[in-house]
């Protein structure tokens, strides 16, 4: 090959490859202007940004992005047509605590599932007590022992009925013995004017609750705690009557009356989680 045309194919060379690396950067600068433009507008189960496995939520009534983790999962909140640019920027400064979050969570002892079936353990105020079905001609639920027996009778034998037997009972349970302690703490600590109303009902992350109105809420799923546990808890919503925040006056309280109040947070924050009703099916 003659020296002009090796000099001449050079130059054809560099010519296609300026050409190529100016398509390479317009096609860069159209998938970032692209994804810049992009809006959020549906949910979607699996969703990838800044390198995180993520369960994505859109809703119209949302105004601002919300982070949760729960079971190790990533779920963004994000209201509908948000900037997918604003949603990577908004990831990358919680990238940190997100992934600190889920390597936490994925590290904590699994939930129970329990059982509806003969011999299953089931808690009762802290003790394990063994599962027990028979047949009645009236329902009902009685500890015997070592044993949680359920009466059924011959139209309760699904697995919805025989849960629905346990809920109602568990609630009952921890409705009397918050009833009972709040009577007797309310005259302990000559607690005026007393609690308006005491109430059970389930809350997903919390124990108990004090309204400014004196009204008293416990987390039901605390009948399966040991009974200094739920106490408490009781202790806790009391001393909320006459101090209605989490201040030195509040704290010193509590410890006067319940002196191991750190053991039973302790024991909440480790086995909180097991306080749970979930049969499997």
């Amino acid at each position: 090959m003659a020296v002009h045309d090796r000099t001449r194919l050079t130059a054809d060379f560099q010519i296609l490859s300026y050409a190529v690396s100016l398509i390479k950067s317009y096609l860069l600068m159209s998938m970032l202007s692209a994804f810049k433009n992009t809006r959020i507008t549906q949910s979607e189960p699996n969703y990838h940004i800044n390198q995180l496995d993520c369960c994505l939520r859109v809703s119209k009534r949302r105004r601002s992005i919300g982070f949760k983790v729960h079971d190790g999962v990533i779920t963004l909140q994000v209201p509908h047509g948000l900037p997918v640019k604003l949603l990577a920027e908004a990831v990358a400064s919680k990238r940190d605590w997100l992934l600190a979050k889920q390597v936490q969570q994925q590290a904590m002892p699994k939930v129970p599932q329990r059982q509806l079936v003969d011999g299953a353990p089931w808690p009762v105020f802290g003790e394990q007590l063994s599962l027990q079905f028979v047949a009645e001609q009236k329902h009902g639920i009685s500890v015997v022992d070592d044993q949680l027996i359920v009466a059924l009778t011959s139209r309760q034998q699904s697995h919805a009925s025989k849960q629905r037997l346990l809920e109602v009972w568990y609630k009952a349970q921890a409705l009397e013995f918050a009833q009972r302690r709040l009577d007797y703490w309310q005259d302990m600590m000559a607690i005026t004017p007393k609690a308006k109303s005491i109430k059970v009902r389930y809350f997903s992350s919390r124990w108990g609750s004090c309204s400014s109105k004196a009204e008293l809420k416990f987390n039901w799923l605390l009948a399966m705690a040991p009974e200094f546990v739920f106490d408490y808890v009781v202790v806790h919503e009391v001393c909320h009557l006459r101090h209605m925040h989490h201040g030195r006056e509040f704290w010193q309280m509590v410890a006067n009356y319940c002196p191991d109040y750190q053991q039973a947070r302790q024991w909440l924050r480790d086995h909180g989680y097991s306080l749970v009703m979930k049969p499997a099916a």
